[in-house]
């Protein structure tokens, strides 16, 4: 009785020192899932993807590092937004003109999915200006200019040139690569994550150290943890006082 009860304390005290695991994003594919995940555990973050009852994947950290983790996946830019673009039925815009803005838009976003696949890449946008066909003959009106525009949010890992850049979106979109502007961001994944350590650990002269405001902070944003070593720590004590009364009991038992 007396040992199933010290292991049930063991037990407890390690089911709670682990932590509960809680979904922080939904609904996404597979390829999707698995880049958030690499993402997370390069920020020191231990995420894992789980399968939806739909088909669909959702990731997963620890209860208490969710909301370090969407701070860092925001900082970092990898929460990607796909704003879908939709227009009345009482547009002010002609059908013709509606189905070329929609055709531009369904290019660029195939050309920032293939961005976004080279290393080094956290966020791409694009934006197309297709010259516009001839109603009748479907061909491109050579009086207007074609151009586009791209922006890259890139970290240290990224190492291609400006030109390699604008002649891929010249080879998906047909056009020209000098009248495509290429715009790159540098972000490191390090930057992210110190920016979110430093609320939890303040700083001096570059040194590392952890004050009383530090504790405090830490309290503040990590309560849970420091409840579960709090009670570890309490079932520890009560074990020990409990061998310590039992050996006196047996000592004076003795005499």
């Amino acid at each position: 009785m007396k040992g199933k009860l010290i292991k049930n304390l063991f037990l407890f005290s390690f089911v709670s020192l682990i932590g509960c695991k809680e979904d922080i994003i939904h609904n996404l594919s597979e390829v999707s899932a698995n880049k958030l995940v690499s993402r997370l555990n390069q920020g020191q973050i231990l995420a894992e993807k789980k399968k939806q009852a739909d088909g669909k994947w959702s990731v997963s950290v620890k209860e208490t590092d969710a909301l370090t983790a969407l701070q860092f996946l925001d900082k970092g830019r990898f929460l990607r937004e796909e704003n879908e673009t939709s227009h009345a039925k009482a547009s002010v815009m002609s059908p013709r003109e509606e189905q070329r803005f929609s055709f531009e838009r369904s290019l660029s976003r195939e050309i920032e999915t293939t961005l976004t696949g080279i290393d080094g890449v956290l966020y791409a946008r694009v934006h197309l200006n297709l010259p516009q066909q001839d109603p009748l003959f479907a061909n491109r009106s050579r009086d207007n200019q074609s151009s586009a525009s791209v922006f890259l949010l890139v970290d240290r890992q990224f190492a291609q040139q400006k030109e390699e850049i604008a002649g891929l979106v010249s080879g998906a979109s047909g056009i020209e690569a000098a009248t495509i502007s290429v715009l790159l961001s540098k972000r490191s994944l390090q930057n992210a994550q110190e920016g979110i350590e430093a609320n939890l650990h303040p700083t001096h002269s570059g040194e590392s150290t952890l004050t009383l405001g530090g504790i405090r902070d830490l309290a503040g944003k990590n309560e849970a943890t420091l409840i579960v070593v709090a009670w570890i720590l309490i079932c520890g004590g009560i074990l020990g006082t409990f061998y310590y009364f039992r050996r006196l009991h047996r000592s004076v038992a003795r005499c």
